[in-house]
């Protein structure tokens, strides 16, 4: 007896088609699943037994093989419980499914038989849209597989269900279900730029950097507002589109973070990783190869405060997704791509104390000291931070009472100059331009060129930080809607490499 199921494998953000075929034979009773599955997917088998049997269904106590193909490619989790089990039943009962070979079938069993909702429906979905299949998953997906349009969706609450759909016996369920979402497409927050007292400067910085995703450091002592600073960027990034909250929420699907009552992820994400966190976490991988810090903060901000006090090994792993928007994930088994393109925001004190240029409080740090500190981040990485900015303590006679704008007027701006740089570059944020590209697209004023040929020989910068000014420049001249980049947007970008002026070399 034999029945074949069809369903899925998730490999990354790719999806292939999987073969559950199930025969069943005389012999010693016996229950085997080959096909490379790795010890989660062995476990299936007790977890089938079980549901089958509470169904009411009889389980055959005869030789039973389930065999997962393509064999070659290993395969994991337990979305495979319910083909299985469907396909045992089938054959032991001799229900027809060629019929349903164009149907997915993917969910995790409970051995009472009810379904439990699984992790990576997102890309599972798209595979079935690209291939003009239907899918049956648990109840507890069909919110979230709703929110790719085109695909036949069924909803099943338990086996028993699912042996009745496969009859032909069962419809599904067709109540509407309801998407709940944020109201906007901005990042839920608090914190408002009109809230921020005084920091004109690192707002302004902010401002630049939410523009073209410019990656921007903040240095200052403790309790100046950099981590508010920080936070409240994400109230003016430009408005996430439909296609970026998808690929944000297929991220997220396949790391099981989606929230149960709200499966889209429709704003731009915050990531903010404790200064403890493994390279491992911060840039994906274990054994199932899942998104890291990085890719989990795609298409929105990643957060990194006291910066010299991550693990050296942790902070180089970023050059990569910083440099070309996507990680690549090598391990003995398989090469995993994600996206991971990310706007950097990293915060850290000026030396060990953290008070070096505090004019309230005396640092007690050593010049050798200081230079060991910066020095634990590295040279290349600080290359890729194109903002560098001095966050300093206010005046509360001067700053208090300075008039702020708010976080929505700003964000106009910010949207404006994105449509600007949009169609310019072919629909690429400033940040992302080559240098070859960038002299041909930019528009820059010869005697602008000029003068940042001048600066960059005068502060001994490489051509990575020649490239980032004049991709500032023109960040900072399309928040004022000029079509050419001239010499004040030049000196003003290249006021904005703190570190390369190497303020704290004595």
């Amino acid at each position: 007896m034999l029945a074949t199921i069809t369903s899925t494998g998730i490999f990354g953000l790719d999806t292939y088609k999987v073969e559950v075929e199930v025969h069943i034979a005389r012999g010693l009773p016996s229950f085997q699943i080959v096909g490379l599955p790795d010890q989660l997917l062995k476990e299936s088998r007790e977890r089938v037994r079980a549901a089958i049997i509470n169904s009411g269904f009889e389980f055959p106590s005869r030789r039973i093989t389930a065999n997962l193909a393509p064999a070659g490619i290993k395969k994991s989790g337990a979305l495979y419980d319910l083909p299985i089990a469907l396909g045992i039943i089938s054959a032991c009962m001799k229900i027809k499914v060629e019929h349903l070979a164009d149907t997915v079938f993917i969910g995790e069993l409970a051995l009472d038989g009810t379904l439990r909702g699984i992790n990576g429906v997102l890309p599972i979905v798209e595979f079935a849209l690209k291939n003009d299949m239907k899918i049956v998953l648990p109840q507890a997906n069909r919110q979230e597989a709703l929110l790719i349009k085109g695909v036949k969706v069924t909803g099943v609450k338990t086996l028993y269900e699912a042996v009745e759909y496969i009859r032909g016996e069962f419809a599904g369920y067709t109540e509407p279900i309801e998407i709940k979402t944020s109201k906007t497409n901005v990042y839920p927050s608090d914190t408002d730029f009109s809230m921020i007292t005084g920091h004109t400067l690192a707002k302004r910085a902010l401002e630049i950097a939410a523009s073209g995703r410019h990656n921007i450091l903040l240095v200052g002592p403790p309790g100046v507002g950099k981590s508010l600073l920080s936070q409240s960027i994400c109230t003016i990034l430009p408005e996430i589109s439909i296609t970026e909250s998808l690929q944000t929420t297929k991220i997220y699907s396949i790391a099981g973070l989606l929230p149960q009552d709200s499966p889209l992820i429709n704003y731009r994400v915050f990531r903010n990783p404790h200064h403890t966190i493994s390279f491992v976490g911060m840039i994906g991988g274990g054994k199932d190869v899942i998104p890291g810090e990085v890719s989990l903060a795609h298409n929105g901000v990643l957060f990194l405060d006291e910066l010299p006090e991550f693990q050296r090994k942790t902070l180089e792993v970023l050059r990569q997704p910083m440099e070309n928007g996507e990680v690549l994930i090598s391990r003995a088994a398989k090469t995993v791509k994600y996206p991971a393109d990310f706007l950097l925001i990293a915060a850290m004190n000026p030396c060990p104390c953290g008070y070096f240029g505090d004019v309230n409080k005396k640092c007690t740090c050593s010049p050798s000291q200081i230079d060991r500190y910066i020095g634990r981040i590295s040279g290349p990485l600080l290359e890729r931070i194109d903002l560098q900015i001095e966050v300093t303590r206010i005046q509360i006679d001067v700053d208090i009472d300075t008039a702020s704008e708010t976080s929505s007027e700003v964000r106009k701006r910010v949207e404006r100059a994105r449509e600007i740089q949009m169609r310019r570059n072919r629909s690429r944020w400033n940040s992302r331009i080559s240098r070859k590209e960038a002299l041909e697209l930019f528009k820059v004023n010869k005697n602008a060129l000029n003068l940042l040929k001048k600066i960059t020989t005068e502060m001994n910068l490489s051509m990575r930080s020649f490239l980032k000014i004049i991709r500032i420049a023109r960040t900072i001249a399309d928040l004022e809607t000029k079509e050419e980049v001239k010499d004040r947007d030049i000196l003003e970008a290249s006021g904005y490499r703190l570190l390369d002026r190497k303020l704290w070399r004595f």
